[in-house]
């Protein structure tokens, strides 16, 4: 269905529907046929346009187009028409049709895109690898309509009648001809491929998206297995060991305490109403300057702060899990953050502010000596003392998430 060089009949049969007009005025509908070479000109379709009524028009045209592929309407008039299927013929055959719903307004055009039943039968054989009577190409199997191409994650060999799937996991582009063709998918963040396929990044490392290999995580810093990005990687935990033990000389042994440059520390223990979490404060000289108690009931600092815990900080507590918080003290200011957030603030002044004006070292008391509390170990920021880095706590072994 090829319009020729010489000069050819068209003929348009098409079905209005709802419009502006009823009265069927024949002089405002120009149509123009677009195909694969080019175009007709534009041609005034006389036809009658009642109102779901079918109407007819022909006419000829000297222009090679090629085959026809779309339509053009064009309304000339003043009113409003609908159309709800085109057929187009070319010499008496059907080229082309088109069906559904669509509005021409006054001095407006619209295209139609037509579809060609014949040309969908070639396509679809042609797209297909070919061969010979015997079958079709690798990448290809045969159907009723002739050889299709294998699609993704699957092949085939020669002759095929179809696909075979590649093995679980694996995956091929379209038209692959051998199990050759199939491989493993790129890797999600957090794995790696190995030739077994993707496998999990262990501890201490990370991977991005389709990575061939882990990357381990900045000296002195952990993560979990699987993880994702740099992101993840963080600072090691440690057990926050209990210094009430007679190795610790019941806390009065500053050996057993965390020396803390920025006077801040990153902690997660289990928060109860009644048993506090404990920090021993020292000073320069290793003096004991007082005790930091945290519990759900109660927060107090000895001889300055005495006061039940902020709601802020209970409605970040997890309930029966250990709980990630910060605890800083700096030029008189405590501060506890969890999440992110500051939920408690004070300011200490006079005789308070002198007191933990230079607190240099903190110890924990009646904490588990377990990985359920532990403390983040910033080696740029911090310095174990010998019992914690070589005593019966062996602090010196991080915690590893599990």
């Amino acid at each position: 269905a090829v319009v020729s060089t010489q000069s050819t009949g068209i003929a348009i049969t098409h079905e209005t529907g709802p419009g502006r007009w009823h009265g069927g005025r024949p002089d405002d509908i120009l149509f123009t046929v677009i195909g694969r070479k080019g175009e007709t000109s534009e041609h005034l379709c006389r036809a009658d346009r009642e109102q779901g009524e079918i109407g007819t028009c022909a006419f000829t045209d000297d222009t090679e187009i090629g085959r026809p592929k779309a339509l053009r309407i064009r309304n000339a008039g003043n009113d409003f028409w609908a159309f709800v299927s085109v057929e187009v013929e070319v010499d008496g055959q059907t080229v082309g049709t088109w069906d559904g719903f669509k509005g021409v307004g006054k001095k407006k055009a619209v295209f139609l895109k037509l579809t060609n039943h014949e040309e969908e039968l070639e396509d679809l054989v042609q797209d297909g690898p070919m061969l010979d009577p015997a079958g079709c190409q690798a990448g290809g199997y045969m159907t009723e309509l002739g050889c299709r191409p294998c699609g993704v994650d699957t092949f085939s060999e020669d002759g095929a009648t179809s696909c075979t799937s590649c093995p679980e996991g694996m995956v091929s582009e379209s038209g692959s001809t051998s199990i050759n063709d199939c491989r493993f998918a790129p890797c999600e963040p957090g794995y790696f491929m190995s030739q077994l396929g993707c496998a999990q990044c262990p501890h201490d490392t990370y991977s991005g998206p389709g990575a061939a290999s882990c990357t381990k995580c900045p000296e002195e810093k952990s993560s979990p297995a699987g993880s994702g990005s740099i992101e993840s990687c963080s600072y090691k935990k440690y057990p926050a060991c209990d210094c009430f033990t007679p190795e610790c000389n019941y806390c009065r042994d500053p050996s057993c305490s965390i020396t803390f440059l920025n006077s801040t520390i990153s902690l997660s223990s289990i928060l109860r109403w009644k048993d506090h979490n404990i920090l021993i404060l020292f000073g320069e000289g290793d003096e004991e300057l007082g005790r930091f108690y945290l519990s759900m009931g109660r927060l107090s600092l000895t001889g300055c702060l005495q006061c039940p815990t902020p709601r802020a900080l209970r409605k970040s507590v997890t309930k029966r899990q250990a709980t990630d918080w910060v605890f800083s003290m700096k030029a008189g200011l405590v501060t506890v953050e969890m999440g992110g957030e500051v939920v408690y603030r004070s300011q200490l002044r006079g005789e308070c502010a002198a007191q933990y004006q230079h607190v240099h070292k903190v110890a924990f008391f009646r904490v588990q000596d377990t990985c359920t509390s532990t403390f983040l170990y910033n080696p740029l920021h911090m310095e174990l003392g010998d019992k914690l880095r070589n005593g019966s706590c062996q602090v010196s072994q991080p915690c590893e998430d599990e």
